[in-house]
């Protein structure tokens, strides 16, 4: 694996000099995902890890530099949110799409896009036992995204069959 970077600092003891490190390195991907790689690139010299100092040696006169990489142990994810229940059938479905909604009392929006992302329908619910008539939609696979304030969205997918 080959790994460029470019390292942008400025020296305390020089006033106002800006250096930039580059090169070119090969390391493994092991080194790589721990975090850290030692060895020699472009005839310099370096150990890195993440949030940690750059030794660099050659022009730089042996001088230690701070990463401009941070690593942290922060979860990413989506904020708790309610998944509410929604059931679509008949799949395959001919004519009449039925889609229930039980327990669920606010407006739900929904969009059918077919396999590529197109959006070929959309609309509101009101409440549970709707219906959809896709008579005049192509056979093909379909996918409905449902939406509801404060829920987190719920997409199903369907065939759409003609006989």
């Amino acid at each position: 694996m080959k790994i460029f970077f470019n390292i942008l600092f400025t020296l305390a003891a020089e006033v106002a000099a800006v250096h930039i490190l580059q090169a070119q390195c090969e390391i493994s991907q092991i080194a790589f995902y721990k975090n850290y790689s030692v060895g020699s690139c472009n005839g310099m010299s370096f150990q890195y890890a993440i949030g940690g100092p750059v030794a660099a040696f050659d022009d730089c006169g042996g001088r230690d530099y701070t990463s401009p990489f941070t690593s942290s142990s922060n979860t990413v994810g989506l904020d708790d949110q309610l998944i509410f229940s929604a059931n679509v059938y008949p799949n395959p479905v001919f004519h009449t799409l039925q889609v229930d909604l039980p327990d669920l009392k606010t407006v739900v929006e929904f969009k059918i896009l077919n396999a590529t992302g197109q959006l070929i329908k959309s609309g509101q619910f009101h409440n549970n036992g709707n219906q959809l008539d896709l008579l005049e939609m192509e056979n093909g696979y379909y996918f409905i995204q449902l939406n509801a304030q404060g829920f987190k969205a719920n997409t199903k997918s369907f065939v759409k069959i003609n006989p």
